[in-house]
């Protein structure tokens, strides 16, 4: 399987949490208690919705550039856009 980096959207709150939305991939949310844990997260999320949607049959997207991306106007003014690379997972094929 390919390596490919997907961009996400980090929402922070204001207890220091963030979201992580990724715009290529509806329905792959997660969050973090702070940014570290937030990235960790989304690796994660990233690895095992991409892993959902391979043993589907479904075709993978092809990532957005980052400058691609637009961050709502309803989000935290302090939101950000990452590229977030799949996390090595034990037992699964990674991307």
């Amino acid at each position: 399987m390919r390596t490919c980096a997907y961009p996400a959207i980090f929402e922070p709150y204001e207890d220091g949490s963030y979201v992580v939305y990724f715009p290529d991939l509806p329905g792959c949310v997660t969050q973090g208690d702070d940014l570290p844990d937030a990235m960790r997260m989304a690796q994660e999320a990233l690895s095992l919705h991409l892993y959902g949607m391979d043993r589907d049959g479904d075709p993978l997207p092809p990532p957005s550039a980052l400058t691609e991306i637009d961050i709502p106007d309803d989000l935290h003014p302090e939101s950000s856009v990452r590229l977030v690379f799949p996390a090595q997972l034990d037992g699964l094929t990674t991307f």
